[in-house]
């Protein structure tokens, strides 16, 4: 088990190495960071999330108990992370970003090897729907928040028709509701993607995680020795958000799932493990996109992955 979760976690932290060094030498040139980030915010991330929603069908929303607890797992503490840092005194912006950092889960990029080993194949289902559910709940209500800030602070009050389309003509909002369109009409039509289409958006698609860890070493980087830019507090705060994504979020999981909602015992353990991953990179994508401080959330990615590998034993534990 302990060499599971170990397999599962060095790669991530050694992408992440590899982008920091890469970042330090400056072995992929000056602009690599901006130019790596909008591709993935552009191209790769908008290809994964399109095909995590093209490939939906409605038995993957059958499962209500499930969606439930996981749903619930993740808005409990990213609205108790909300409103304790609007009353904190920060704006609706860095509220959000806060909010991501402490309950954000990796269910893919991590979720896939944990639940492989510890629960089967039968686990990917589950594995999908809560992918589904990271990006097209949390993630577009995120960008909502961001855009209502960018509209507050530009001076201009937009109408709810005009935020709601701003909002749609992002790449990570347009494309899963892209791929959800397409879902429900290949689940009418009875229609599939091309071939063609399907290895190009997993091409690109694959290349999301990847990319965007490397973003987060050289962002590492660029940012080293450099503690004008980060807020005081800092510290506390980061302890604090990833003792809620890694202790708080997976045992709320497991008090929704197991006794308020009673899931099926295999989904059930699922939304757990999902739940008890470390940080995903949204957070930070989010930060990168809308220009805000994300010093804080590339540390606590890291850190969280680093501590994931004795929080998680510690649940599948508690599972068997």
């Amino acid at each position: 088990m302990i060499n599971m979760i170990v397999n599962a976690v060095c790669p991530v932290v050694a992408l992440i190495g590899a982008g920091y060094l890469s970042g330090r030498r400056q072995l992929l040139g000056v602009g690599a960071l901006d130019a790596l980030n909008l591709y993935v915010v552009w191209l790769a991330l908008p290809a994964m999330l399109f095909l995590v929603m093209a490939h939906l069908t409605g038995k993957d929303l059958s499962h209500l108990p499930f969606v439930l607890s996981f749903l619930g797992a993740q808005m409990l503490p990213f609205l108790a992370i909300y409103f304790w840092a609007r009353r904190a005194g920060r704006g609706i912006g860095q509220a959000t970003v806060d909010s991501l950092t402490g309950s954000y889960a990796n269910t893919s990029y991590m979720g896939i090897p944990v639940l492989m080993a510890v629960l089967g194949p039968r686990s990917m289902m589950p594995m999908a729907i809560a992918t589904v559910m990271t990006v097209g709940i949390q993630f577009a209500g995120s960008i909502l928040l961001m855009e209502k800030e960018r509209a507050l602070k530009g001076g201009a009050l937009l109408s709810r028709w005009r935020l709601i389309w701003t909002v749609l003509c992002n790449p990570l909002v347009a494309s899963p509701l892209a791929g959800g369109a397409f879902a429900l009409a290949g689940n009418i039509g009875g229609f599939h993607l091309p071939q063609m289409a399907e290895t190009t958006l997993t091409m690109l698609g694959n290349s999301s995680s990847p990319c965007a860890l490397v973003v987060i070493g050289l962002f590492l980087a660029s940012r080293q020795g450099d503690a004008a830019s980060a807020r005081s507090g800092d510290g506390l705060l980061l302890a604090v958000l990833t003792f809620i994504k890694l202790i708080l979020q997976p045992l709320i999981a497991f008090v929704l799932a197991f006794w308020v909602f009673r899931a099926d015992p295999l989904w059930a353990r699922a939304c757990v493990l999902l739940a008890a991953t470390p940080n995903g990179t949204g957070a930070f994508m989010l930060a990168r996109l809308y220009d805000r401080e994300a010093g804080m959330i590339s540390r606590a990615i890291l850190i969280s992955t680093i501590l994931s590998a004795v929080t998680l034993p510690l649940f599948i534990l508690l599972l068997s």
